[in-house]
């Protein structure tokens, strides 16, 4: 009889040979006989594998491997290679598609053998008392990592400060930290931590304070008779650096990096008439016996001297930069520039300062030379390495005590039984995920985070069923959030610089001239454009994205995803208070971020710049908090729900019935038990309807006073008949109304129904669920029942209009909760039948 060890290496060896097969078969169609060759291998390997699995040798040294020391840590050997190989080698997608099956066999070889080994955990699984009291330190910890990283270091270095617009700070400031804080937030309230984090930011601070700004001066206009009077377009960091639109630490390679968000005006932007003159100054040190030249691709005009030689270091193409021309430059180290260029077209356009070679070759100024915008920061040059080989001493210790605190993190949760081995497994492949995403098209990188919550969802039920775990939102966040998060950042890594320029007549170009007139035109309370109703807080969001990472919309984007992965987390934990089984909690939590991954919700959700992702995380923050029967962060974040969309209001005041116990049974003894409870917290639930209505109250009430002919919400918003409020339900409850339906029909496109059988389906089970309140649906608890219409008051007077799905997105997570109560019960009752 075959051992368990000798079942497993044979379940191995026929894993690496089918998909030695599949990789023989398409390397040989593409015609890659390297790759046919390596294919044949590993069909040779695994039969050998399959071979000499029964051989006792074979069996005891696998056995004494997992034994070992270091034995639940083999499993990660795989992922490891398979991580040095793409980010070594970078195959293309060719050559990726060939071997994508033999890649994927020995990625999912390590998990397997993650769970062979299954070696019994140590440590407690109990939440440490002290926790909690810790929240506030590690908040302001948190406070100060952030200043640390927005503190501009005047000097390119790694962590460059505002505007974070480049890579590296990118990801260390919108992802590695926050996720490293949701893992460990207690290692972020320990003294040492908080006292580092003071000598940083103060390292930090006293470097801004004492050292010139580096890069040329930029000052933007919008066209030329605004030039002639020297008043530039103010931008979001403007403020830094007065009186210029922007500082230049980086060449311009398209028009879309040039200091120009001011396109995206409320009512739209007129490219036919586009226009911007860009004057740029400062001074310059050269390192060696470079020569500088601007070149000004696609400028209508242009002009550059040297001050006070009056000579031309201008051209418009790169083809004529020579040896000729490097003979007529003067050859002064140390001088004063002045560059002024003016175009008229948005598209194809460069302003790059190089410097020329003798040989006719050419390289960035900004690596060979130092520049600065005043006269002060010349005289600095001969220390300018020193004080930028200290700007990244500071930030790689940053970033070591992130990782540091990550890893500890961890394996604290590891210890917790709060993760597996297989969830840091998940997390590491995080990286494998971001490669794909990045050869393949943007278009296809949705199906991508789709296909990575799938092999997520399937991991984890196989693991839950061997290791078992006790998840918290900070599992689910590892996980599954990390794999969809690494994927996302693809979409936007190497577009931190480059604005997006947003449709007309759309809300997120709206959401965008706020949050301009509010940090840039000085329209602090938005008087002059005072905001809809509905729309207070967002803007204000927006700018400070704005301030901290630049004009690009990619800070923005990304917000958009960490949303929407909290969103789902917060799903997973409300599907836990429910009682539903872990599997079935796993499912709805994925299902939700696989529900924003298809077409129509994509855009919306996560590409449009709307107001949903917030609000909507918001929203859920409220009802797990009163589902936790916190009712000071519950207030807070339904304040903060109401004010950044005030449509959710009535769903926001609903949540208080998660205040009670639960509420089962039939209908006559559960309506009988709600209304009873009810009638007993009256007070408490008027004080928290006042605390959330308020302020939204009183800034709307503001607006009526102070702006004339205030416009309380749009007219295209309006609700007509008694007709049109039904199809406002419509569009809520289901995610459309039967005129999207048709649409979608006639363009052959089906995916629709999987956003909309979940609205419709929930809907339906809460109707039953209020109203039957028999068998399965007296099993339901009639809070969450009622939540589902809580939100239908608010469209008696405002209409929903447009962007299928949008008005759903608040309701998805309840109605796939609801729906995964319905699979759980009626999976229960089977297995009892049974």
């Amino acid at each position: 009889m075959l051992t368990y060890t000798t079942k497993f290496i044979r379940f191995l060896a026929f894993e690496l040979i089918v998909s030695g097969l599949i990789s023989a078969i398409i390397s040989a169609v593409q015609g890659y006989e390297s790759l046919l060759a390596l294919s044949v291998f590993v069909i040779a390997v695994g039969g050998v594998i399959f071979l000499t699995s029964s051989n006792a040798f074979i069996r005891k040294l696998v056995e004494t491997a997992v034994a070992s020391r270091f034995g639940r840590w083999l499993g990660f050997i795989p992922l490891v290679l398979i991580t040095l190989f793409l980010f070594a080698y970078q195959p293309g997608k060719a050559i990726l598609s060939s071997l994508g099956a033999v890649l994927f066999a020995f990625w999912l070889i390590g998990v397997e053998f993650l769970w062979f080994a299954n070696h019994p955990r140590k440590g407690t699984t109990q939440r440490p008392e002290s926790e909690r009291r810790r929240s506030t330190a590690s908040l302001l910890a948190l406070i100060l990592a952030f200043g640390f990283l927005l503190i501009p270091s005047r000097l390119p270095s790694l962590l460059g400060g505002i505007p974070i617009d480049q890579p590296i700070e990118f990801i260390v400031s919108a992802f590695l930290l926050p996720l490293v804080w949701i893992i460990d937030r207690s290692f972020f309230s320990r003294r040492f931590v908080m006292v580092s984090l003071l000598i940083l930011v103060a390292a930090k601070l006293t470097l801004y304070l004492i050292l010139p700004q580096s890069g040329f001066g930029v000052g933007a206009f919008r066209t030329e008779d605004v030039f002639s009077i020297k008043e530039s377009e103010r931008g979001y960091t403007s403020w830094l650096n007065s009186p210029y639109s922007a500082v230049m630490e980086m060449p311009y390679t398209s028009v879309r990096e040039f200091p120009v968000e001011w396109v995206n005006d409320r009512l739209g932007y007129d490219f036919e008439k586009f226009q911007i003159l860009v004057g740029v100054g400062g001074y310059v040190r050269v390192r060696d016996e470079g020569k500088i030249v601007f070149i000004v691709k696609g400028a209508r005009s242009y002009s550059g001297n040297i001050v006070n030689t009056q000579t031309s270091i201008v051209l418009d193409d790169y083809a004529d930069l020579n040896k000729a021309l490097y003979e007529e430059l003067p050859s002064a180290k140390e001088f004063q520039i002045r560059v002024e260029t003016f175009y008229t077209k948005f598209g194809e356009a460069r302003l790059d300062p190089v410097l020329l070679y003798p040989d006719g070759s050419y390289k960035s100024l900004f690596e060979k030379a130092d520049v600065w915008m005043s006269k002060e920061g010349s005289l600095l040059s001969g220390q300018t390495t020193l004080f930028r080989s200290l700007q990244n001493l500071l930030a790689l210790f940053f970033m070591t005590g992130l990782i540091f605190s990550g890893a500890k993190g961890l394996m604290g949760l590891l210890n917790q039984n709060r993760i597996s081995e297989a969830d840091i497994y998940l997390v590491l492949t995080g990286l494998l995920t971001y490669f794909v995403a990045l050869l393949v098209d943007k278009q296809q990188i949705p199906l991508v985070l789709m296909a990575s919550l799938v092999f997520t969802a399937l991991v984890k039920i196989i693991d839950f069923k061997l290791r078992p775990t006790r998840p918290t939102i900070r599992s689910f966040v590892l996980f599954a959030g990390v794999l969809f998060l690494f994927g996302y950042l693809a979409l936007d890594i190497n577009n931190l610089r480059s604005i997006a320029s947003l449709p007309e007549g759309q809300d997120g170009l709206e959401y965008q001239t706020f949050a301009r007139n509010i940090f840039v035109n000085g329209d602090e309370f938005l008087a002059q454009t005072p905001p809809r109703a509905y729309k207070i807080l967002f803007p204000y969001l927006v700018g400070l994205l704005h301030v901290g990472f630049g004009q690009s919309a990619a800070a923005q984007f990304f917000m958009n995803a960490w949303c929407g992965v909290l969103s789902a987390a917060l799903t997973f934990a409300l599907a836990k208070y429910f009682k539903l089984s872990l599997t079935v909690t796993l499912l709805a939590s994925t299902s939700f971020l696989m529900i924003l991954c298809l077409p129509s919700s994509f855009i919306y959700y996560f590409r449009f710049g709307l107001i949903e992702p917030a609000a909507v995380l918001c929203l859920m923050l409220t009802l797990f908090f009163a589902a936790k029967r916190r009712r000071l962060e519950m207030t807070l974040a339904a304040i903060l729900t109401v004010l950044l969309r005030l449509d959710y209001l009535g769903l926001v005041l609903a949540s208080f019935l998660l205040w009670s116990d639960p509420v089962t049974g039939g209908f006559s003894s559960a309506w009988a038990s709600l209304w009873s409870w009810t009638m007993r917290n009256l007070k408490p639930y008027f004080a928290y309807a006042a605390l959330v209505i308020l302020p939204s109250l009183f800034i709307i009430s503001a607006y009526y006073v102070f702006v004339p002919n205030y416009m309380l919400s749009a007219s295209d918003v309006s609700q007509s008949s008694f007709l049109s409020m039904l199809d406002g339900f419509m569009r809520v409850l289901l995610g459309g109304n039967l005129n999207d339906f048709r649409e979608k029909i006639s363009q052959g496109s089906f995916e629709f129904l999987l956003i909309v059988l979940p609205l419709a389906l929930g809907f339906l089970v809460s109707m039953l669920s209020i109203f039957h309140r028999r068998d399965i649906f007296a099993r339901i608890d009639l809070r969450l029942a009622l939540l589902i219409p809580a939100i239908l008051p608010a469209y008696i007077a405002v209409r929903p209009a447009a962007y299928f799905p949008r008005f759903s997105f608040p309701l998805l997570g309840l109605d796939i909760i609801l729906l995964g109560m319905v699979f759980y019960f009626v999976l229960l009752r089977h297995n009892k039948s049974s």
